[in-house]
C-alpha cells in the first residue's frame, strides 16, 4: 500500500517536482501573454506545457542572496493563497511544512513514485526541493505570525530534552 494515500482524515496536500525554475515575475509575464493569445490558454495549461507535462503549477518561492525579506515575504503569501485556492490548508504554516516535507521523505523512504499523482518529477529533482521547504518552515518561524509556534516548539523540545536526562 502507500504510505501516503487519503486515510481516515481524508486527502491533503503534497508536494512533488520537477524542479523547473522561472522567476516570479517571468512566470507573471509569461502567463500574460497566453491569456493575451488569439486562442488564449489558462495560466494551467501553458504551464503543464512549460513543466514538463506536470499537472500542477505550485510556484515554491526561493529566498535567494538577492532576494529581500520583504520580497520573500509577498512570495510566500502568494503561494500560501494558492494552497488555500486548491484546498482546505488546516494547522500552521509550519506544521503543514513539516507535514508536507514528512510525505515527501516517506516518498524516499518507502520508494514510492514522485509522479503517479502529477507527473512530479523523480528522486533528483524533488531531493533539490528539501533545502527549500526547511527555508521556508525557517521563515514561518522566524515571522510574526510564527513566534508563538517557535515558542511552543521550543518548550516541547526543552521538556523532552529534560526528561531523557
Amino acid at each position: 500500500g502507500s504510505a501516503l494515500g487519503g486515510g481516515a482524515s481524508g486527502w491533503c496536500h503534497t508536494t512533488v517536482t520537477h524542479f523547473n525554475t522561472i522567476h516570479a515575475r517571468c512566470h507573471r509575464e509569461a502567463s500574460a501573454t497566453e491569456r493575451s493569445l488569439k486562442t488564449p490558454k489558462e495560466e494551467w495549461e501553458g504551464a503543464t506545457l512549460r513543466n514538463s507535462q506536470t499537472r500542477t503549477n505550485g510556484l515554491w518561492p526561493f529566498w535567494g542572496a538577492s532576494v529581500s525579506a520583504d520580497a520573500y515575504a509577498l512570495c510566500v503569501e502568494a503561494f500560501w493563497a494558492q494552497a488555500h485556492a486548491a484546498g482546505r490548508a488546516d494547522g500552521t504554516r509550519p506544521r503543514l511544512l513539516a507535514h508536507n516535507l514528512r510525505l515527501l521523505l516517506l516518498r524516499f523512504a518507502c520508494e514510492e513514485s514522485f509522479s503517479r499523482d502529477s507527473h512530479g518529477g523523480g528522486r533528483e529533482s524533488n531531493l533539490r526541493l528539501v533545502p527549500y521547504m526547511v527555508q521556508m518552515a525557517a521563515f514561518a518561524l522566524d515571522h510574526p505570525y510564527g513566534e508563538p509556534a517557535r515558542r511552543s516548539h521550543r518548550r516541547a523540545l526543552t521538556t523532552y530534552l529534560e526528561a531523557s536526562e
